[in-house]
C-alpha cells in the first residue's frame, strides 16, 4: 500500500505554491479528523486507479485551525482539492497543475513531463468535488454522475477530462475519465 504525506503537495508540484499546498492539505486534515480519522488512515481508490493508499500527516490541529475552517463546505472543497491533486499527480504522473479559470473544462489543467524521446506531454483537465459525509442522497456515484452531466454541456473535443470525487467520512476517492 502506497503512503502519501498530505502536506507534500506544498513542495512537489509546479504551479502550486507552498502556501496554497499547505492551505489545501490543512483543509483535508480538518475534514478527515472531524470525521474521526487520524494520520495513517486508509483511503480506498476506485475508478481508473483501483487500490488503497495511506494518508499521513504530522501536524496537530489546534483551536485556531478549527476556527479557521468552520465553514464545512469550504473545507470540503479545498480538502478534496488536496487529495485529488495528490492522487492524479502520483498515479497519472503529472508534474504541473494550473488553476483553470471558471467555466473551463475542469478546476485544474495538468501536464506531465515530456514523454520518453519526444516533446509530447500527457495533458488533462481535472474536475474536483468533495463530500464531507456521505449519505443516501449524496454518494460518490451520485456526485460523479452530476459532474458528468455538468461537463456534458461544455465543448469537449479531444481533451482528456478527469473527474475526482473525494469523500471524507469513509474515506474514499473515485477518479474517472470522461
Amino acid at each position: 500500500m502506497k503512503q502519501f504525506d498530505l502536506y507534500e503537495l506544498a513542495n512537489r508540484v509546479s504551479g502550486i505554491t507552498e502556501v496554497v499546498g499547505n492551505f489545501f492539505a490543512e483543509a483535508a486534515q480538518v475534514c478527515l479528523e472531524l470525521n474521526g480519522h487520524q494520520s495513517g488512515v486508509e483511503v480506498l481508490l476506485e475508478g481508473i486507479y483501483e487500490e488503497s493508499i495511506r494518508l499521513e500527516w504530522e501536524r496537530e490541529l489546534n483551536k485556531e485551525t478549527l476556527l479557521s475552517w468552520k465553514d464545512e463546505k469550504e473545507a470540503t472543497e479545498y480538502g478534496a482539492t488536496a487529495i485529488a491533486l495528490l492522487l492524479v499527480l502520483h498515479f497519472g504522473n503529472y508534474e504541473f497543475a494550473e488553476r483553470s479559470p471558471q467555466f473551463a473544462l475542469g478546476d485544474y489543467y495538468l501536464k506531465s513531463a515530456p514523454l520518453e524521446n519526444t516533446d509530447n506531454r500527457d495533458e488533462a483537465f481535472l474536475e474536483i468535488s468533495g463530500i464531507f459525509k456521505v449519505n443516501k442522497g449524496n454518494t460518490i456515484s451520485i456526485r460523479v454522475g452530476q459532474k458528468k452531466k455538468q461537463l456534458k454541456n461544455k465543448p469537449i473535443k479531444e481533451e482528456t477530462v478527469l473527474i475526482a470525487v473525494i469523500e471524507f467520512s469513509t474515506p474514499q476517492a473515485k477518479i474517472v475519465k470522461l
